[in-house]
């Protein structure tokens, strides 16, 4: 796994796109805990502290991202409550 998040941490560090388009479009291993995780670990062990910074840029905005989406689908779900309800 440790070489499929490093490929993947590139394609979203060196993409050409907004990070959040990105982030968006890959949403599902985004928003992974195991994912999550290895960010983490990959930012407390890192060296650089230019690279440290953009890692911790990415994160944030991966949970940023992440807690958008979930306050989205709560949204959804309480109108779609409501709307059986008013039935």
């Amino acid at each position: 796994m440790e070489k499929a998040y490093e490929m993947f941490l590139g394609q979203l560090v060196f993409s050409s796109n907004d990070p959040r388009i990105d982030i968006m479009d890959n949403y599902d291993l985004c928003a992974d805990p195991e994912w999550l995780t290895w960010l983490e670990r990959k930012i407390a062990t890192t060296r650089d502290v230019e690279e440290k910074m953009a890692l911790q840029d990415l994160s944030d905005m991966i949970i940023d991202v992440k807690k958008r989406v979930e306050l989205s689908q709560e949204a959804e779900e309480r109108a779609a409550s409501e709307a059986n309800d008013a039935e």
